[in-house]
């Protein structure tokens, strides 16, 4: 689990990076509090999934969702 937390935010914190976006610019985009952002990249397990949605776009990451085993 914490592999997968530790990659979303690697992601996140990449598609920041990426667009030049500091953590205030997040802030300010996302309307979550700085200090909120910056728990949130240090503690990508406790990402509400709103937050997550919110970053995600202004990071330009997108999110998807598959069943691991489908029946067929």
């Amino acid at each position: 689990m914490k592999k997968r937390v530790d990659y979303v935010a690697g992601l996140l914190r990449g598609g920041f990076r990426q667009n030049n976006l500091s953590t205030a610019d997040v802030s300010a985009k996302s309307g979550i509090p700085t200090r909120t952002v910056t728990d949130r990249l240090l503690h990508p397990e406790k990402i509400r999934l709103k937050d997550l949605f919110k970053l995600a776009d202004i990071a330009g990451v997108k999110i998807t969702f598959e069943n691991k085993d489908v029946p067929e």
